[in-house]
Parts: structure tokens; C-alpha cells; sequence
């Protein structure tokens, strides 16, 4: 039988309620068992500590992490990242710098940190584990800008790391925060969350949705936490060695 790579994607709102966060990693089987867990917004206060390096120290089971800031402001920043397992090898990682919305709309002015529009960024690693070799890209799009801006931005990426950068990895997964999710009976919704993941589609990736969560609730959200290239999932088959 094939070895099972267990992963999972989590967004830390700007890593807010540090004992809750740490309570989560620690008691949710999504999270515990992971092998790999792909964050966003994962904080680092001025003159602070990340809270990925908080979180290996304090969960005790010598957790390493990764780390590429994505927005930065006078005090703090937030940045992408990777807790993953002492059984797990990590290689190159890079960031990749993604379009900027031109303009916003008053509500997301009002969301933004300094009322001006957010950097964001993809952070690409791959790991080796279970004798194969994984490309991650753990991303996080726009919530301003709409469907198309977001289109936009994951083609970019795409265009990006398409490009070969390293190598010889077997499997490609993609996962993040899309801000595409909501209720998934709003038609406009699953017409938005169809049109950003239709372009990883005809880039070859399936569709697989993971369990993400929040620091507020515990929701499943509409598939486009994780997509995929070879065998993908929150639960990932690896391919036999030949």
C-alpha cells in the first residue's frame, strides 16, 4: 500500500487569540495528525516572535517551521508559512509576489489594515517525506478586487511556478486562502469560487477540498482549500517508487 501523507491549510487571522490557536493544533485530529500544515497570516509582532515558532515550542512535538512575510505594516507583520514534522525534509522554498488590486471599495477599505490595498504572495517549498518529493504552494489571494482580480492573481502565479525551479518533485499541491469561500447556496458565490478555481483546472490540478478552519468557528468551508497535481488530498497516496 501506498504511504499516506496527512495535510492540512489554515488561515490564524492575523494570529489572534494565541491560547485558542494553540488549543486547535493540539486537540483537532485535522491539525495533530497532520504531517504538514500550510499557514496564512501567521504573526510576527515587532521585536516579537512568530507565532509558527511559538506554536512548535509550545505544541511540544518538535514541530519545525518555515516562514516569508507577505504584508508588512510599522509594527508587525503577517506572512505565509509551514509547520511540518521532524519526519519531514525540507528543501528549496522561494515567495512569489502577486498582482495588487488597483483600487477598493469602501468595505474593503474598512477591512484593510492603513485603508490601502494588501500585498500578498504565494510561499512555494517542497518537502520530501515517505521517499517522494512534494512542491507546496501555499497561497493567499485577495479578498478585494472581486473574482476577476483573484483570476488574475492565480494566473500569475501559475506563470510563476510553472517555471522550473528546482525540480524533480512528484507531486504538486496547491493550497491557501482563496477568499472564495461563503455560503453555498449564494449562485454569485459558487460562480466566483468556480471562475479562481477553474484556473488551476486547466493547469491540470483536481479539486479537493480540506477542512479549514477558523479561529472564531469550525465550518467547512466550499471546496478550494487544496488542489492538487498527481495524487492529491488532504489525504495524499503517495506513487510507488519504480
Amino acid at each position: 500500500m501506498a504511504p499516506i501523507v496527512h495535510l492540512a491549510s489554515y488561515n490564524l487571522q492575523r494570529g489572534i487569540n494565541y491560547p485558542h490557536l494553540l488549543e486547535q493544533f493540539g486537540s483537532l485530529p485535522e491539525l495533530r495528525d497532520a504531517d504538514i500544515i500550510a499557514v496564512q497570516e501567521a504573526l510576527v509582532p515587532r521585536g516579537g516572535r512568530n507565532t509558527l515558532a511559538r506554536l512548535a515550542e509550545d505544541l511540544g512535538a518538535g514541530h519545525r517551521w518555515s516562514y516569508e512575510p507577505v504584508m508588512r505594516y510599522s509594527d508587525k507583520e503577517y506572512g505565509n508559512g509551514f509547520l511540518y514534522r521532524p519526519t519531514v525534509s525540507v528543501r528549496d522554498g522561494r515567495r512569489v509576489s502577486l498582482p495588487r488590486v488597483a483600487r477598493m471599495g469602501w468595505l474593503a477599505r474598512f477591512k484593510t489594515e492603513g485603508g490601502m490595498p494588501d500585498t500578498k504572495s504565494a510561499f512555494v517549498q517542497t518537502f520530501d517525506l515517505c521517499g517522494c518529493r512534494l512542491r507546496i504552494v501555499n497561497l493567499h489571494l485577495d479578498f478585494a478586487g472581486g473574482a476577476k482580480h483573484r483570476v488574475a492573481q492565480l494566473t500569475h502565479l501559475f506563470d510563476m511556478v510553472d517555471i522550473p525551479h528546482g525540480g524533480g518533485h512528484e507531486v504538486d499541491i496547491l493550497c491557501g486562502d482563496f477568499n472564495t469561500s461563503g455560503p453555498v447556496s449564494v449562485p454569485r458565490v459558487v460562480a466566483d469560487t468556480d471562475q479562481v478555481l477553474e484556473v488551476a483546472r486547466r493547469r491540470g490540478f483536481g479539486r479537493r477540498g480540506l477542512d479549514q478552519r477558523s479561529v472564531h468557528q469550525h465550518r467547512r468551508c466550499r471546496p478550494g482549500a487544496s488542489l492538487a497535481r498527481s495524487r492529491p488530498g488532504a489525504r495524499i497516496a503517495l506513487p510507488p517508487k519504480t
